[in-house]
């Protein structure tokens, strides 16, 4: 359960630069935006961009195309 109202929800949901301390800290980083291609930095150095294709703030929707998971390099061990 999401102890916010809708609004709230949305003002976070629709804020598409700020993922990383207002709607899912710890799990990204940083968020880097280039227009409308977002890229998450997660904890283990690998990234994840998004093209943002549509924000409609009347009905509260938006939609977005996964473009690229870049993992992150692992320092070899044995």
């Amino acid at each position: 359960m999401i102890d916010a109202s809708p609004e709230q929800v949305w003002d976070a949901v629709s804020d598409v630069g700020a993922v990383h301390y207002r709607l899912v800290p710890g799990y990204t980083e940083n968020t880097l935006m280039d227009g409308h291609e977002r890229t998450f930095i997660l904890p283990n150095g690998g990234m994840v961009r998004h093209l943002t294709t549509k924000i409609q703030a009347r009905v509260k929707r938006g939609a977005e195309v996964m473009k690229k998971t870049i993992e992150a390099e692992t320092k070899g061990g044995d």
